[in-house]
């Protein structure tokens, strides 16, 4: 047997002893070492050490078995004999699927930087072509990328979900294959007692992610490493009133993308900056009337996309 206690030594004494069980061989017990079991002595048993995977030879394979693994997980992206886990085979992966992993990872880590307390529900939405998939790791993927905030290296894909369970934060998928103006889309909302943060993203044929949604502001813009996002009352001189403050902290814009509702309301503006912003930029940004929410979102983007634990 794999591990003591699977067979009731009791039981077993006395079904040898009333011949329901002509003879055993074990080499697990309940107690070990087992020197004072009845079982060591008795006629019709036969017992061995508890070795397991203990020799030489043995621990030489397992080691060779475990070293191949790792090289195949980074290698490949393949994750195999994973405990508690589904087989993850990145070549084995839908093509149209790969590219949504990275994007997963983003949108779960631009959310949970948005949201001012921690979640207590994850809603996920898949739309179009990928609703049909198997999304299993993209919502691994996702959930990591919410949980790596407070959790940093702890969390993976193998665990996100078990991790994601312990904090107390339930989540649902919802599946849709009807396109909504992109023919693959997904969508998070995070969601506290009394505050929310949705975000939609999607990919785009070769501009790569792109965040399309936040809230219920129409956006479109590409991830980057440092990015701004502000929520302020839509109002002449405000675009030209921001970039001058970053310029005096020598803080450039990559790029900047603006949505609102209607105009003179409430809109958004997202901008993605060489350098992270200080406290000091942001309390200086504060300055500006109008400015209502400025979020900072820092995002860990590799050299190129690939698949990653």
């Amino acid at each position: 047997m794999a591990r003591g206690g699977i067979i009731d030594e009791t039981a077993l004494i006395e079904a040898l002893n009333e011949g329901q069980i002509q003879s055993a061989a074990i080499d697990v017990f309940e107690s070990e070492p087992a020197t004072d079991s009845p079982l060591v002595a008795h006629d019709n048993i036969i017992v061995t050490p508890h070795l397991g995977a203990s020799t030489v030879e043995a621990q030489e394979k397992v080691a060779v078995s475990v070293a191949n693994e790792i090289v195949d997980i980074f290698e490949n992206g393949n994750v195999l004999n994973a405990i508690n886990a589904p087989k993850m085979t990145y070549s084995e992966i839908n093509e149209e699927l790969k590219p949504y992993i990275e994007l997963s990872r983003i949108t779960g880590e631009v959310g949970i930087q948005l949201l001012e307390k921690a979640p207590r529900e994850l809603h996920i939405k898949y739309e179009g072509d990928i609703a049909l998939d198997d999304t299993s790791l993209l919502t691994r993927t996702l959930v990591s990328g919410v949980l790596k905030q407070d959790l940093a290296e702890r969390v993976n894909l193998i665990n996100a979900l078990v991790l994601l369970n312990e904090q107390d934060v339930s989540y649902n998928i919802e599946k849709n294959t009807k396109h909504r103006g992109f023919s693959n889309y997904i969508e998070l909302t995070l969601i506290n007692k009394d505050t929310q943060i949705k975000i939609g993203a999607t990919v785009l044929n070769g501009y790569g992610p792109r965040i399309v949604r936040i809230n219920d502001y129409p956006v479109d813009f590409k991830p980057e490493r440092h990015q701004l996002v502000i929520n302020h009352n839509d109002r002449p001189g405000i675009v030209g009133r921001t970039g001058q403050i970053l310029g005096e902290y020598e803080i450039n814009i990559a790029s900047m993308h603006l949505g609102r509702i209607h105009q003179g309301g409430n809109a958004l503006m997202i901008l993605s900056i060489d350098h992270p912003a200080t406290e000091e930029v942001i309390d200086a940004l504060y300055a500006i009337e109008g400015f209502n929410l400025i979020r900072s979102v820092e995002l860990e983007l590799p050299q190129q996309s690939n698949y990653s634990i």
